[in-house]
């Protein structure tokens, strides 16, 4: 009678673990197009046949032998995810398909050589490891081959792999892990691909929470990762200062001393590589002071907390909508949270609140609402604990040998199965490389152009400056971007002009944030040098503004070129040396 007592008991938790997953997943189930769950069916047995999942399927039995001791289990692992990108992504990973923000970080690392062109680009916030990681890739491909690019990248996305399975493994135990593997790809692919700040930022993070509460012999380790985060996106300050606060109630000094001595290391040398790219104060926040006061879609910066709120979940409501994956991966979120009490590993729950920055950035900073790029964090969560929790539920229910908490808990783990989106595997398999992709191209366009002579001082749109600085850091003497010229006071534009011999204005309208076309505040319509320019473009005529005069020198259905000169009689403002 007691025993069968302590099997009610043990099975209570269980199955209100099980119910609530079976009701969010068909919560969200519901809200699927009527062919999804055929066609994925579909992409399921694709994917069941293809050589990469006949690769981890062999590895997987490999890791999941009991004969195989934990030390080998992590180098095969290891070494089996660095194989399995380099052999099924090589053809796709090159430098010149980065995503346009991640060549930026490229162009500022070129900045940091080039101190004349300090303050010149501000299309992306700075991310110091970033910046050096993706430059140094650069610079080694140059010269010893593509090749470098391909094996640095894979490395890394290894290791973030890696990072993920082996908490899901601490958690769920080998098969946890193994799973974890093809969800964590699929999750991540798009970021390996781009080159974007996750990709480096979660094994920090993972990696350093493992090591930091579950390892105390490399808890050193553990912090300096920790700390070591917060150059590859400023959103893990609140992951740190969440830690910070934990030591503080625990009043354990010593560590406290010592992970403070970290963090400040790392945000003195954050501080004085962004200070050292962007030249002044006043360009840290990516914001007005770089020319991009508002996101050119989405977020109207309404000044209204209420406004914002509902902006917000208006933003995060249409990305669950589009996004079986991100549906798939918050419910598996929600299994990790609950897991996470349930099995002693609520240390992880620090990582989410980076989440924190997110909504600050929103409803206080009125800044932007992309979504993949602050959920990286809670999508690694769920790849990680979701998944080591899900499979440790599923282990428990079956040792209860009990059918009314089995039937609910296979249920589950099916709708799981079916709500995943097999198309990522399956998305880039007919990409064609092409030599130079689009964020380069437009670049490339104004090296070209014979009516710009070298070693000149140019302004042009700030899309094209970062491919420009990558390509040719030494070609023109000084650069400085339209965007953060439309932004500034009429005195500021008069020393930006005394630096400037020529301006290159995009007509063809390919980026929303081009200088014609990004005009989210209305009084942009009337400022005077785009009534200028808008007569210039009309008349093909000189104009003369701020004691300089505009005379086009070259115009076609791409771009006008405008060359800058000091009207006679005026005093120009500042030097044009």
């Amino acid at each position: 009678m007691k025993q069968a007592a302590g099997h009610v008991l043990r099975a209570r938790p269980l199955l209100a673990l099980s119910g609530a997953a079976i009701s969010l997943t068909l919560l969200i189930a519901c809200c699927y197009d009527s062919g999804f769950f055929s066609a994925n069916l579909r992409l399921a047995v694709q994917y069941l046949l293809s050589p990469p999942f006949a690769y981890w399927a062999c590895i997987g039995i490999i890791l999941l032998q009991k004969r195989v001791p934990d030390r080998w289990y992590d180098r095969i692992f290891f070494l089996a995810a660095l194989m399995y990108f380099v052999l099924f992504y090589g053809h796709d990973v090159h430098v010149y398909r980065l995503h346009g923000d991640n060549v930026c970080q490229i162009a500022y690392w070129k900045v940091l050589f080039h101190p004349n062109l300090a303050g010149s680009i501000g299309a992306s916030f700075t991310k110091p490891g970033q910046v050096v990681l993706l430059g140094v890739l650069y610079d080694l491909q140059s010269f010893l081959g593509p090749g470098v690019f391909l094996a640095g990248q894979s490395l890394i996305m290894a290791l973030c792999i890696w990072s993920l399975s082996r908490i899901a493994t601490d958690i769920g135990g080998r098969l946890a892990g193994v799973i974890a593997f093809p969800v964590a790809v699929g999750t991540f692919h798009f970021d390996f691909l781009a080159g974007f700040s996750s990709l480096y930022m979660v094994p920090l993070i993972f990696i350093g929470l493992r090591l930091y509460f579950y390892h105390p012999h490399r808890k050193g380790l553990g912090g300096l990762l920790l700390a070591l985060s917060l150059q590859f996106h400023i959103q893990t300050i609140a992951v740190l200062g969440v830690v910070w606060l934990i030591l503080l109630i625990r009043k354990d000094w010593k560590e406290l001393a010592v992970f403070s001595g970290y963090c400040a290391a790392s945000l003195l040398i954050w501080f004085l590589v962004i200070l050292r790219i962007q030249g002044s104060l006043v360009r840290f926040d990516g914001g007005a002071g770089v020319g991009y006061i508002s996101p050119a879609h989405g977020y109207s910066g309404a000044s209204e907390l209420a406004q914002k709120i509902e902006s917000m979940l208006s933003v995060v409501g249409n990305g669950l909508e589009e996004s079986y994956l991100m549906r798939f991966l918050l419910i598996l979120a929600v299994i990790g949270i609950a897991g996470s009490f349930r099995y002693r590993f609520k240390s992880y729950l620090i990582a989410l609140s980076a989440m924190l920055i997110f909504l600050a950035n929103v409803l206080l900073l009125s800044g932007g609402l992309n979504i993949s790029h602050y959920f990286g964090v809670v999508y690694a969560f769920a790849c990680s604990v979701g998944i080591g929790a899900a499979v440790r539920i599923g282990r428990d229910v079956y040792a209860l040998r009990s059918a009314a908490v089995a039937v609910p808990g296979i249920i589950s783990a099916a709708l799981l199965i079916l709500l995943f989106n097999f198309s990522t595997f399956v998305a880039y398999k007919e990409y064609e490389f092409s030599e130079l992709h689009s964020a380069f191209a437009p670049g490339v366009f104004v090296l070209l152009d014979q009516n710009l002579p070298s070693r000149t001082r140019l302004m042009t749109e700030d899309d094209l400056l970062y491919p420009i600085v990558v390509l040719e850091p030494g070609r023109y003497s000084a650069l400085a971007a339209l965007q953060h010229f439309n932004v500034s006071p009429e005195q500021d534009r008069k020393k930006i002009l005394a630096r400037t011999d020529f301006i290159w204005l995009s007509l063809d309208g390919a980026s929303p944030y081009y200088y014609l076309r990004y005009r989210i505040v209305k009084d942009w319509d009337h400022d005077p040098f785009r009534m200028m320019v808008n007569d210039m473009l009309t008349t093909g005529q000189a104009g003369s503004l701020y004691g300089y005069r505009f005379e086009p020198v070259a115009m076609d259905l791409a771009r006008m070129i405008v060359q800058v000169s000091p009207e006679s009689g005026s005093e120009p403002q500042g030097s044009r040396l």
